[in-house]
């Protein structure tokens, strides 16, 4: 089994805010998560794949999920 990560550590890694996981983890947006009991934790696994699913090559890609993405026109 691979390291759990609190959410500390992994806001640290991230370098973001502990509220900023609270918030995609709200909006269903960021790394899968692991909950035991009332605690939360990164499995390193999870944590590798949702970085290895945001690398981009241009600034023109947009990132799924995100909501700040071009919205796709709906057709009347």
């Amino acid at each position: 089994m691979r390291k759990l990560y609190t959410p500390s550590e992994y806001a640290a890694s991230r370098r973001c805010s502990q509220k900023t996981l609270e918030r995609e983890r709200t909006a269903v947006t960021g790394c899968p998560y692991v909950l035991i009991g009332r605690r939360v934790f990164y499995r390193e696994e999870d944590i590798e794949a949702f970085l290895a699913g945001r690398v981009r090559n241009s600034t023109s890609e947009t990132i799924p999920g995100n909501s700040r993405s071009t919205p796709t026109p709906v057709a009347p």
